[in-house]
């Protein structure tokens, strides 16, 4: 059911300073975006064929407009989206696990969560354009699931450990 609209966000996303007139035009067009997403984040149980849709979207979103528009987002805007987009990744994390450990020949959520990774990527690394500290429950709670859906049991899901020190490496460095 959701799969149109994410189709018709997607390529949205990128729309930014060229198609606005001014700052105040594009950050509520990105507000829109956002509650959009959210939208569907939120409210729907996520089919596997959206998982690339919604993180197209969130690529999109996080490499194309500017910080500024991030942080002028209305209210808690930010703080839901950056909620959102932790529960999120550990649920395409735990999913992309699962596929891997059932030797699924479509990895969606693989891909998905790998994308979703290079946006948390971009966003800790331009830390110092965001509300300070502001990422950093979130980035552990996004490096715990990881750690968990890549562990053997019994303390993880997984029984390879798999892109860990390059995600730990960069990670770290980024905070």
């Amino acid at each position: 059911m959701a799969q149109d609209p994410l189709q018709c966000r997607a390529p949205l996303a990128p729309a930014h300073r060229p198609v606005f007139p001014d700052e105040s035009a594009q950050v509520s067009y990105l507000t829109h975006l956002v509650e959009g997403l959210l939208s569907v984040i939120n409210g729907i149980e996520m089919e596997d064929s959206e998982a690339a849709g919604v993180s197209d979207i969130v690529s999109n979103l996080i490499g194309v407009f500017p910080r500024s528009a991030l942080t002028a987002l209305p209210g808690d805007l930010f703080a839901s989206f950056i909620t959102g987009l932790t529960l999120l990744t550990c649920s395409f994390g735990r999913s992309a696990a699962l596929e891997e450990a059932l030797h699924k020949d479509d990895l969606v959520y693989t891909k998905a969560y790998d994308q979703l990774l290079e946006a948390w990527l971009t966003l800790v690394q331009d830390e110092e354009h965001f509300p300070r500290g502001c990422f950093v429950q979130p980035a552990v709670q996004v490096f715990n699931s990881y750690i968990q859906c890549h562990l053997a049991a019994p303390d993880g899901t997984r029984a390879q450990v798999r892109r860990l020190f390059g995600f730990i490496s960069r990670a770290c460095s980024s905070m």
